[in-house]
């Protein structure tokens, strides 16, 4: 069973992807995104500050990976000094993220270089996770998500629906990024009898099921 959130969502989609090729000795029984970073293009050009603060990351990771790609070239002239400092900080860490956000104020716009950089570009289509999974597959989404906008993630289930994808897609009101997946809310119970009935083989859900929580 594979489980992912944000970053890691992206990545449990992934895993669904390339999982058979990858360990065929391995069957993966069921895989769940929570407020995946699924379409990275999408979610970047719905969310400018999202693009600010992790668009860095993402140029020093791409440009470290692919040949085709530099640090310099993938993140805008005016945000590069930023860009070279947030690179340096944790996200994660109160302090650090105090720094990131005033760093991501000294300059307007995207951090990315993604309208005029054709290889950047194509690299982030490449990581769109678009391919089709055999295990069944949940999709969770928090309505009052500002990192991951529910509008991003419904185009992301709408596409591969249309690509006759089956999945579930659950969305919960009042839930942002964070709050999606704490100890007590409402998706902790409905995920554990998910992912029960997953393990124990039980018939899932055929074709694409939306539930509003």
């Amino acid at each position: 069973m594979v489980w992912g959130h944000s970053q890691g969502g992206h990545v449990a989609l992934w895993t669904g992807i390339i999982g058979p090729r990858y360990a065929p000795d391995l069957e993966i029984r069921g895989v769940v995104a929570i407020a995946p970073s699924a379409n990275i293009k999408n979610i970047l050009a719905m969310n400018v500050e999202i693009d600010k603060r992790f668009g860095p990351y993402l140029a020093v990771s791409y440009s470290r990976f692919y040949p085709d790609i530099t640090f310099e070239q993938a993140v805008r002239p005016e945000a590069l000094d930023a860009a070279r400092q947030i690179v340096n900080l944790c996200d994660f860490v109160p302090e650090e993220l105090q720094r990131i956000e005033a760093l991501a104020a000294t300059f307007d716009g995207p951090a990315l270089a993604t309208s005029s950089n054709k290889a950047l570009q194509a690299r982030i289509k490449q990581n769109t996770a678009d391919g089709p999974i055999q295990a069944p597959v949940l999709i969770a989404q928090g309505l009052s998500d500002n990192v991951v906008p529910s509008s991003a993630t419904d185009a992301y289930v709408e596409e591969r629906c249309a690509a006759g994808q089956p999945l579930e897609y659950w969305t919960f009101a009042g839930r942002d990024h964070l709050s999606i997946f704490q100890r007590g809310t409402p998706f902790e119970e409905l995920l554990i009898k998910w992912t029960t009935a997953r393990l124990a083989n039980d018939p899932s859900a055929t074709g694409c099921v939306s539930k509003s929580f």
